[in-house]
Order: structure tokens, then C-alpha cells, then sequence
């Protein structure tokens, strides 16, 4: 019997380290959502006073459109909790059309403070009719002593403390983490892009037609830097700061990390993408270490059954691969990658 064990980092964060943004994790609402658009519905967050712009709420909870973790725009498994959010960052080049999201602070910050500022970011795993599948520059965080105003999706156009200058896309869940010292009692902090098209990086990834770069955040956290008080601001932009890439182990490789066998024709199965390879093996076992289902074909996939046929029960499953590349100049051999799956309905 295999044994795998998965380890879930707890981090306690000291006392001073409360964070000032309120509902970042979008868990605390008046509703559970069924459609896009019902921004509303959380609580902490709207959506820069546009009378068009319309920000998505999804939970594991909602129902048709505003459910989790198939959305009509991609699948997508909250980075922590059940709830995430979801925006249009930006159109295709050339529309100016823009979504932001804005959170009023706990309270208002301290002039002269050094904070910390962390959230996390998804393109998700976008659906075969979906219109995402473009990837956006200057994604950003914007503070500010009054609520942001949007006239209908036009671009705010302010300086931001933060922004990252090259296009973000990832299948995966990514972190956007950035320091930066209060220059007024900022009252309020937007995410998305200030700028107009002309200035900014717009770029196909994939899918069919895209028509936006759309992106999900999940569990925002702000917290007052150990060192207090400071004399001088430290905002920095751009790429100086960290953003942590999904690791790519190979060439065209892709392993999905969510599938829904619900029989809907969306996501029914998980098949990991491949480069051309010579030889392949996939085994799936549960999270006890038992081998519930195998297959050495590539493209067979598995659809949430077991090896006797049996369906089974929504949860973490543990996948390994084994694989030859077709085309292997450095004459690695096999190569052996494992990860977690969620299967959910």
C-alpha cells in the first residue's frame, strides 16, 4: 500500500498581524449567488459605483451561474474557504473596458505606516464556450481616501501602489504580494487596471475568440509591517516585485487540479495534457494511499470511477504519473510527477 501524505501549512499570524481588509475571503454574505453579476450579494465589496461595470460572485453553495467550480467562464477551485470573486480586468485591445472590485478598510490606515498587502489570482481553467482566455498587464491595487467612481466600464485612471507590468495568466491559483507605506489615511483599496488600453499589454493566451482577460481573487490580507513607523515610502511597482509562476515540469505539459464528472459535458473528465510521449502511466488513489483507478493510455483520462466501475465520493485523490518524452534530448527517461485532484459535483 502506497502512503501519501498531504501536508496543510497552518500559518499563525502574530497578534499586530490583523488584517485591515474586511471580508477577504468573500465568505460573509446575504446570499448564496445563481447568476453572474450579484456582486452584491457580498458583503465588504462593490464595484467602483458603475451603473454597467458587474463583478461575479461564485460559492461552493450557489446554484446555476453562480456556482462553484464550474463557472460559466472557467473551472475554478477557491484558494481557501468556499467563495471567491471574479472580474473583467480588461476587453480585447482597443475596447477600454474595465471591472474593478473595492473594499472599504476596517479602518482608515496610518500615515506613515508600512503595510503588507497579499492576495491571490486565477485565470481559472476556462470552459469551451467561455470568453475568457486573455491576459492582461498591469493588473494593480489602488488606496485611496474616497470610493472609487467608475462611469460605466471606462478606465479609472489614478496611480496605483502597486501593479504588475508584464501580463498575468495562470491556470493555477497565483500570489500577488507587495509592500508599501501609507501617504494618507487611506480609506479604501481597488483592484484592476488603471490605465487605458494604449498603455497596457493585452495578449492572447487561448480559447476560442476570447473576448476578456477575466480573472478570480481569492483571500486578500493587509498587515502593519514589524518595523512601524517609517520615514520615507517604499511603494514598489512593477516587476521587482514577486509574483510566484506555476512551475512548468515540461514542455505542453498541463494537470488540472478540479473536475466535475456530473455528466454535463463540461470537465467530466480528468485528463492531464501532455507533450508526445513514448510511454505513460496514470494512477489515482485515494487519499489513503489505496490505487483506485489506472491506465496507461494517454488521452483515456478518468472520470471519477473506480477501477470495478464504482462511482465514487467527492474528494482529494492523489495522481501519478509516469511518462517517457517521444522526444527527449537529454535522455531523462521515465519521469515520475505526482499532485492532488479534487473531483467535486
Amino acid at each position: 500500500m502506497r502512503i501519501f501524505l498531504i501536508i496543510i501549512s497552518i500559518f499563525v499570524l502574530n497578534s499586530y498581524a490583523v488584517s485591515q481588509i474586511v471580508n477577504g475571503g468573500f465568505e460573509a454574505n446575504s446570499g448564496m449567488p445563481s447568476t453572474l453579476g450579484e456582486w452584491t450579494l457580498v458583503n465588504g465589496w462593490d464595484n467602483a459605483q458603475s451603473a454597467t461595470a458587474s463583478p461575479d460572485y461564485f460559492h461552493i453553495n450557489g446554484s446555476l451561474g453562480g456556482d462553484l467550480p464550474e463557472t460559466p467562464i472557467a473551472v475554478v477551485v477557491p484558494f481557501e474557504g468556499n467563495a471567491v470573486m471574479g472580474f473583467i480586468a480588461a476587453g480585447a485591445e482597443g475596447t477600454n473596458k474595465r471591472e474593478y472590485l473595492v473594499n472599504r478598510l476596517d479602518a482608515p490606515l496610518t500615515v506613515g505606516m508600512k503595510y503588507m498587502v497579499s492576495f491571490y489570482i486565477t485565470n481559472g481553467v476556462i470552459t469551451n464556450n467561455s470568453q475568457g482566455g486573455l491576459a492582461t498587464s498591469h493588473i494593480g491595487v489602488c488606496f485611496s481616501t474616497g470610493a472609487s467612481s467608475q462611469t460605466d466600464m471606462t478606465p479609472l485612471i489614478v496611480e496605483p501602489e502597486f501593479y504588475k507590468s508584464t501580463p498575468v495568466y495562470s491556470r493555477e491559483w497565483i500570489e500577488m504580494r507587495f509592500n508599501f507605506t501609507a501617504t494618507e489615511p487611506f480609506e479604501y483599496m481597488t483592484i484592476g487596471v488603471f490605465r487605458n488600453d494604449a498603455d497596457i499589454s493585452v495578449v492572447y493566451k487561448e480559447g476560442n475568440s476570447p473576448q476578456v482577460a477575466y480573472y478570480f481573487v481569492d483571500d486578500f490580507q493587509m498587515e502593519e509591517q514589524l518595523q512601524g513607523i517609517t520615514d520615507g515610502n517604499d511603494n514598489v511597482k512593477g516587476d521587482d516585485e514577486a509574483v510566484d509562476e506555476p512551475m512548468t515540469v515540461a514542455p505542453g505539459l498541463f494537470v488540472p487540479n478540479a473536475f466535475t464528472p456530473n455528466g454535463d459535458g463540461e470537465n467530466d473528465i480528468f485528463v492531464p495534457v501532455l507533450p508526445e510521449v513514448s510511454k505513460f502511466k496514470m494512477s489515482i488513489f485515494s487519499r489513503w494511499g489505496d490505487l483506485v483507478y489506472t491506465t496507461t493510455v494517454r488521452d483515456a483520462g478518468w472520470c471519477g470511477h473506480s477501477i470495478s466501475g464504482e462511482l465514487l465520493d467527492v474528494d482529494v485523490y492523489v495522481w501519478e504519473i509516469q511518462y517517457e518524452l517521444a522526444e527527449d534530448p537529454d535522455d531523462k527517461g521515465t519521469q515520475t510527477l505526482r499532485g492532488t485532484v479534487n473531483l467535486i459535483r
